[in-house]
Parts: C-alpha cells; sequence; structure tokens
C-alpha cells in the first residue's frame, strides 16, 4: 500500500509472476526446505546417537581390554618373580653349603690394585665383582666360590624366560655375580656400595618387612643394560639378611614384548609404576604426552648412585595427566576422555602383583571413524540434495517466468480492449460487437461489456422520457400541495377550538374534587385529557397525511413525544438505543405510538421503556414491572393497523398479571438533500 493507504497497483505481468509465486514456488519451496531440514536434524541426531552409542562401546572394550591384558602383564611378571623367588632359595642354599673350587674357575679372578676381586674372562658362566667396598680376603672369596654352583641356574633363567635380561644376586659385602657375562671392571665402580642401590635395599626389612619378591621402580642399570626395572627377593640366613638376588627386565623389552598388544589403529599401551611414574611409553605414544622414552643410554662412566626415571615422566606433573592421576587415585580401572595433542580415550586397570598401572589410550576420532565417515556421506547426500534444488528451481523459475510472461499478454491484449470500450461508453460512444480471444472468460467479459454499453444506452433514452415526465408530475403535486395546506389549516382552526374547551372544562372538575370521592375525580379527570390527547394526536396525524414537507419523521422523537404525555411515575427506566437518524415512512405511526402509549396508561402499574434498532427496523419493547389495573386486553384493532403499516405488534401476559408489549416499526434511509 502507498502512503494515503491506497492499495498500489502493479502490471499484469508482474501480478501473475508474484502470483505463480505465492501459489506454488512457495509452498513447494518450503516444503523441500522442510524435508531438508528434516534430513539434517535427523543425520545429526543420528550421529549423536551413533557417537554416544560407539563412545559406549568404545569405553567397555578399553575397560575389558585393560582389565585383561592387565592380567596378562601379570601373569607374565608373576612368572618372573616365581624365578626370582626360586634363585633366592637357591642363592641362600648356595650360601649356607661350603664349595671346594675347581682350578679352572678360579683362575679367571684377580684383584684390582683398588682391592677389587673379579672376574677377568669369560668361561659361558657369569660374571664377579668384589668392588672391595669391603675388604676382600678369604671369608669372602669363599663366598665367591660357593656361589660358582649357581651359573648353570641363572644361564637356565635367562634361556627360560623371554623377558629376563639378565640375573644377578648381590650381597651385603657389595659381592656382584651376574648373568650374561661382560667386563664387570670396566663397568662397575671400584669400592661400590652396592647396598646403597634401591635393587638392594628396596629388598631390605626395612622396605619389604613381608620378605617376597618386589619389583623396583624404573631405574639406571650400573651394569650397563640401561633402563630397566627388577623383580627382587632377600635372601636371610637367620635374622641376617646376606643377599639380595634380581632378575632384569630393560624397558625396551617391556614395550617390544609386555605392551606388544593387539589394539586397533593408533591405540597403544603405557605403564605406570606406583608412584606414576612412566615405565614404558611406546614410540606411538610420545607425541601424545611429549616426552621421549628412556630405552637407551650411552654409559660414559660408571653409575656410583641410583639413577631414576627424571620427574618428567611423572603423569601428575604433566599438564595432560593430572586429570588422569587423580581418577587412578580414586578407582583401580576406568575409562576418561582426556585432551592431549588430540582428544583420547585412556583406560587404566591395576597390574596385579607389582601395583603397577596399564593405561590404554585411543585416539576419539579413530574411534568414532566409521561414524564420521557416515556422517561425512551423509553431508555429501545432503549437499548433493541441496545443488540439485537449487538447479531445479533456476530450471523452473525461468519456464515459470516465460509463462507468466506469455500468459500476460494473452490477457493484457483484451484488457486494453475493453478499457478502451468501457472509457467509450463513459463518453456515450457505445460498442456494438467485442474484440475475439481464445479465453473463453474473456470473451464473456467482452460481451457483458457490449450488453452493458446497449443497456446504459437504451437507460439513458428512457431516463430522458422519464425526466419529461417527472417534470410534468411535479407541478401536478405542488398545486395538490397548495389546497392540502388550506384544507390543513381550515381543519386545524375548526377541531382544536372545541378541544381546548373540553380541556378548561376537566381542568375546573379536577380543581372541585373536593365535592366528590377524590379516587373518582381524578380518574375521570385523567379520562377526560387522554381522550383530549388522543383527539389532538388524531388531528396531528391527520395534519401529516397531508404534509407540506412528506418527508419521513424520525421515530425515536415520536416515542419521546408520547411517553412525555404519560403521567409521572409510569415510565420507571427509558433507555433508546435506536439512531436518531431512524425514520419512519408512514404518517399512521405516530397514531399507532401514541395509542400503545395510552394503553399502557390505562393499564397503569410501572413500566420499562426500551427502543432499538435491528436490521432496518425499530422495536420498542413496553414491560410492565409493576402490576396495575386487571381488566380485557383490546387490541385486534391495533395490531391490524400495525400490519398494515408493514410493521407488528406482540403482547405477552405473565402469570402475575405482568404485561409486555413490542411495537415492530420498519424504518426508511433518510434521502439525500
Amino acid at each position: 500500500m502507498n502512503e494515503t493507504g491506497q492499495t498500489r497497483s502493479v502490471p499484469l505481468e508482474r501480478w501473475l509472476w508474484r502470483s505463480f509465486l505465492r501459489a506454488a514456488i512457495v509452498p513447494l519451496l518450503v516444503i523441500e526446505l522442510g524435508f531438508l531440514m528434516v534430513y539434517w536434524i535427523s543425520g545429526e541426531m543420528t550421529l549423536a546417537q551413533n557417537r554416544a552409542s560407539v563412545t559406549g562401546l568404545t569405553r567397555n572394550f578399553f575397560e575389558r581390554a585393560a582389565r585383561q591384558e592387565g592380567t596378562a602383564i601379570s601373569q607374565q611378571l608373576m612368572s618372573v618373580e616365581t624365578l626370582t623367588r626360586l634363585f633366592a632359595r637357591q642363592t641362600g642354599s648356595a650360601l649356607a653349603t661350603p664349595a671346594q673350587p675347581d682350578p679352572t674357575e678360579v683362575a679367571r679372578y684377580t684383584t684390582s690394585p683398588e682391592g677389587a676381586f673379579y672376574t677377568t674372562r669369560d668361561n659361558g658362566g657369569a660374571a664377579a665383582f668384589f668392588s672391595g667396598h669391603v675388604p676382600v680376603g678369604p671369608a669372602e672369596k669363599d663366598k665367591v666360590w660357593r656361589t660358582v654352583r649357581l651359573d648353570p641356574l641363572m644361564k637356565d633363567i635367562v634361556s627360560a624366560n623371554p623377558l629376563v635380561t639378565q640375573v644377578y644376586f648381590n650381597t651385603r659385602d657389595s659381592y656382584n655375580r651376574i648373568y650374561p657375562y661382560f667386563e664387570v671392571l670396566s663397568q662397575y665402580p671400584v669400592k661400590m656400595d652396592i647396598p646403597s642401590y634401591n635393587f638392594y635395599y628396596e629388598a631390605d626389612g626395612k622396605h619389604n618387612p613381608l620378605r617376597r619378591a618386589v619389583w623396583t621402580d624404573a631405574y639406571l642399570d650400573p651394569a650397563g643394560s640401561g633402563w630397566m626395572v627388577s623383580s627382587i627377593a632377600p635372601v636371610w640366613l637367620g635374622d641376617r639378611l646376606e643377599a639380595v638376588v634380581g632378575i632384569d627386565v630393560t624397558l625396551k623389552t617391556v614395550v617390544d614384548q609386555v605392551l606388544k598388544l593387539d589394539l586397533p589403529g593408533s591405540a597403544y599401551a603405557m605403564l605406570l609404576s606406583r608412584d606414576g611414574t612412566i615405565l614404558a611409553l611406546p614410540s606411538k605414544g610420545e607425541g601424545d604426552w611429549r616426552l621421549r622414552e628412556l630405552t637407551r643410554f650411552h654409559y660414559t662412566e660408571a653409575i656410583t648412585s641410583n639413577t631414576f626415571k627424571p620427574e618428567s615422566f611423572r603423569i601428575d606433573r604433566l599438564p595432560a595427566g593430572k586429570r588422569l592421576a587423580d581418577a587412578m587415585r580414586r578407582a583401580p580401572a576406568g575409562t576418561l576422555a582426556l585432551t592431549l595433542d588430540q582428544p583420547v580415550l585412556a583406560s587404566w586397570a591395576r597390574v596385579a602383583g607389582p601395583g603397577w598401572t596399564l593405561v590404554l589410550v585411543a585416539p576419539e576420532n579413530e574411534v568414532l571413524a566409521e561414524v564420521n565417515s557416515l556422517h561425512g556421506r551423509l553431508a555429501k547426500i545432503g549437499y548433493g540434495m541441496v545443488l540439485t534444488l537449487l538447479a531445479f528451481y533456476v530450471v523452473f523459475f525461468a519456464v515459470l517466468y516465460r509463462h507468466a510472461r506469455r500468459t500476460s499478454r494473452r490477457m493484457a491484449g483484451p484488457m486494453a480492449q475493453f478499457e478502451s470500450m468501457v472509457g467509450g461508453i463513459g463518453k456515450g460512444r457505445y460498442p456494438e460487437a467485442a474484440p475475439d480471444s481464445d479465453i473463453e472468460e474473456m470473451n464473456r467479459l467482452g460481451t457483458h461489456i457490449v450488453g452493458l454499453g446497449q443497456t446504459l444506452k437504451e437507460a439513458a433514452r428512457q431516463l430522458e422520457t422519464r425526466r419529461e415526465q417527472d417534470l410534468a408530475l411535479l407541478e401536478r403535486e405542488r398545486a395538490l400541495n397548495r389546497e392540502h395546506q388550506r384544507f390543513i389549516e381550515t381543519m386545524s382552526h375548526e377541531v382544536r377550538t372545541p378541544l381546548t374547551l373540553i380541556d378548561s372544562t376537566a381542568q375546573s372538575l379536577e380543581r372541585r374534587a373536593d365535592q366528590m370521592p377524590p379516587q373518582t375525580v381524578v380518574e375521570r379527570a385523567v379520562r377526560i385529557r387522554a381522550a383530549t390527547q388522543r383527539l389532538a394526536a388524531m388531528l396531528d396525524e391527520t395534519l401529516a397525511e397531508f404534509p407540506v414537507d412528506s418527508s419521513p419523521q424520525p421515530v425515536v422523537r415520536m416515542v419521546r413525544s408520547a411517553l412525555a404525555r404519560l403521567p409521572d411515575g409510569l415510565i420507571t427506566d427509558a433507555v433508546h438505543d435506536a439512531a436518531e437518524e431512524g425514520r419512519v415512512a408512514e404518517a399512521a405511526w405516530r397514531c399507532i405510538i401514541d395509542e400503545v402509549a395510552s394503553r399502557i396508561a390505562h393499564w397503569q402499574g410501572t413500566w420499562h421503556s426500551r427502543l432499538n434498532e435491528e436490521a432496518g427496523t425499530c422495536c420498542w419493547m413496553l414491560q410492565q414491572v409493576r402490576p396495575g389495573s386487571i381488566g380485557p386486553v383490546q387490541l385486534d384493532m391495533l395490531t391490524a393497523e400495525a400490519e398494515a403499516a408493514g410493521g407488528g405488534l406482540d403482547y405477552e401476559e405473565e402469570a402475575d398479571g405482568r404485561r409486555q408489549l413490542v411495537l415492530r416499526i420498519p424504518l426508511v434511509q433518510k434521502e439525500a438533500p
């Protein structure tokens, strides 16, 4: 719409194009977009459900895998513990049993200038090293000869278990015997205090009061085998700790064999010590934890003290590992989502025996690879649907636009001719024939325009004839009106004079009421005045029969005039909702309205008056609130007069004597001046 509130017109072609858009394209587009929306929403819901399902299954799988593999590792390590306990018993027996050394065995030993007693060549047995921290005397050498008999057992232990790297025992006086053989003097420092190393003191009475086989944390092997963990057990002779035996497993062996698990994709396993230090970390996990596993060490000098993994290998010291460390402290097994270099799932389980923790780590993108792949395929299908839809609408728009232009031309040509025809009719040129069109409705419209032109032509001719006749009738009406006016003036003078005398007499009678019963005087006086007023009303209606101005009269004014002549207190409530403009065409209605008012005055009591207008009819409803006099009701003539005037009169009477009248008065519109 424009600024004045009027609808803005548009060319037919544009109107047709907009109609096509509203009727065809927009609903179709809404439906298509709805289908796409349903497709995308269902796809996202399916993806979310699949993610949740796969994640749940993966959590369960890795938790079970962690427990199973933890149990398997525990069994592997338990076999090493069993060998450790066996070796400890045999070592205690050997130390308690005297022995006579073989000369060839004795020939392998020598004493260094610093006082160390050690082997000098490999005969297929173990290497021995008495550091000299305690002076080496005959008793110390006797200890060496007693333990030579352990070499075959040590060889069998290394051969029996692929996890075992080397077997050894250490005595309280810093005697070490180890298999496989190596040059001990070049590896061990002279005066080495062996009981001060963790692979000894972690088995003593203070650290191991139960005297069982235990596992050490990862440390750097003084014997030159690099980073390792050891299964150690004490050898007690009575109440004295005589020696500690040990079986070494290198971290490389742990990574290569113990953690060689069949895990999908880039998933990997790692071992944590009791204090949360990473014992073994495969190369797959080095990038996630930003660490490089210490599987090798280049010995440039002897190891003279305990060397453990650095603090950087503590899981709780790593930014991404704090949540994992907290979770592992709260529960022995479980699964946790972490963010390392990428989102991962970490499942853990305790390894019975050493008390280590096995952690399985799997990248989340690989866990959800199939789900993401399915989502990608669904997304491609969705994009294809969108592109197809766009291509369809481009072609559809082009075809529809051509159709709109062609249709507008077919309609605009005849309509332009119709416009010219209608304009000619307005100027007095009436068409004789309509233009031909291939649209049936256009042909009918042209025929109607031609017919309308011919009808208007005939109407114009008749209108001219009627105008001449009306002029003649108007002149005759004016003459009649002048005669009516003279008649009315005469009747008014002749009738009103006696009415005035009657009214004066009635008033005198009212003033002399003391000469007769008061009620009788008043009733007679009221009846005389009512009769006088009815005669006056009849005179008014007679005057209305021949008015100088014959225009319809307002109904509301007639009703108010009739009610104003009633005794005070008769009408207790009057609500007149009818419009002031409502007029009645029949002059007889003034008499009917006055007669109705006189009837309720006769019935006395109290009344409510309601005047409403509805559908061209004015309804005057009179309801008696308090009953008055009781007597016969004669309304037949009044009802007949109302019906003759085009209206009606309805009468009802309640059981308690209350009456109701409804007068229906037809209205006419006031003609414009």
